[in-house]
């Protein structure tokens, strides 16, 4: 079945986009989303394709770790229009439409707007010695300024965590540099994510792919997770990807995570097979990180429960999944339980 998948815009809400589907005309689409906003609805960019909901689906999942809520993502139209091109790959467009107000967003200096600090994927690491723990923050600014790597370290972990100071990510951002300056592999890691996220200092991807590098050649698992993110979303250099091609690189860096036991890479890894048909990896990947309490993960375990993709059905462990999903605070898993019965009636109808 024929359909439109389309990204839809709103003046009033700056860095947010909406990526949907639609049997009728995304502009008609557009105009039914409501009165409420001062500003109309604009369709960005729309595509005629075969199975519409499955490509707005799997748009979805690639977008995951910048989703806002629902069909609403914190992203500019060109990482979005990625995500469909890149689901699109082995799919027939048959019409296609970029609208005048649609400019390809370039990154620019001290700015990012393809990750964000609310993701679900920006994960801690912070191990902490434990004499660390027993010597007053004097003694630690001491030691930091007197050249101790890891007190620098340590003071960079206390300020983003308001333990022992006042938080302070500005702080923070100046102590994780120091270290990291001085080849701390986890301040390196640090120093990323702050210009990812616009912690403590402007946000820069050009700078926080210099750091991500530094951690992954040391082999860094979160380090892989995160690069192979904005490879996939296709912001590296070629020498930086090593001469492969921006997906080559971020499959083999979301692997190389994987295969050290990072979590959100299974995630990842379930969402690339999904992608790609390989069906029977993808719910294996999936299942991994869900028995480990990844609520996406859980969620996205139901969902091959109630489809049969790669398993056979079964609603009531698709139940159980979502179940744990929910109580992980995943909405859509929330939302899909609330629907539950609608669910078995369309397998069950008697």
């Amino acid at each position: 079945m024929k359909g439109w998948i389309y990204i839809i815009s709103n003046k009033a809400m700056p860095g947010l986009i909406k990526v949907g589907y639609s049997l009728k005309d995304p502009i008609g689409r557009a105009a039914e989303l409501g009165t409420g906003s001062p500003y109309p609805y604009t369709v960005e960019y729309e595509a005629l394709v075969d199975h519409p909901k499955k490509i707005e689906k799997n748009t979805h999942n690639l977008l995951a770790f910048v989703r806002a809520g629902k069909e609403w993502f914190e992203c500019d139209t060109s990482t979005a229009l990625k995500a469909i091109k890149t689901v699109c790959s082995n799919s027939k467009i048959y019409f296609e439409n970029k609208y005048n107000n649609y400019q390809d967003t370039k990154i620019e200096k001290n700015k990012i707007t393809t990750l964000n600090s609310s993701s679900d994927d920006i994960l801690e690491i912070k191990p902490i010695e434990n004499n660390y723990e027993k010597l007053s923050i004097d003694e630690i600014i001491k030691l930091a300024n007197q050249g101790n790597i890891e007190a620098n370290y340590i003071l960079g972990n206390y300020y983003t965590d308001g333990f022992k100071v006042r938080k302070n990510l500005k702080e923070a951002f100046k102590y994780f540099l120091i270290a990291a300056k001085k080849d701390h592999i986890l301040a390196n890691l640090s120093v990323a994510k702050a210009y990812i996220n616009g912690k403590g200092i402007d946000k820069d991807i050009e700078k926080s792919i210099n750091f991500l590098l530094i951690a992954v050649n040391a082999n860094n698992m979160e380090a892989q997770y995160f690069l192979a993110k904005i490879a996939y979303m296709e912001y590296l250099t070629k020498d930086q990807r090593n001469g492969l091609s921006h997906q080559e690189f971020a499959f083999s860096l979301t692997k190389k995570s994987a295969d050290q036991g990072y979590i959100p890479a299974f995630c990842s890894l379930g969402t690339y097979y999904s992608l790609t048909y390989q069906f029977d990896k993808a719910f294996h990947n999936f299942q991994i990180a869900a028995e480990k309490n990844h609520a996406y993960a859980q969620r996205q375990l139901g969902d091959c429960y109630v489809d049969g993709i790669g398993c056979k059905r079964n609603l009531d462990l698709a139940k159980y999944w979502y179940i744990l999903a929910s109580e992980n605070k995943d909405k859509i898993a929330t939302k899909k339980l609330s629907n539950w019965q609608k669910i078995v009636e369309t397998y069950y109808p008697d």
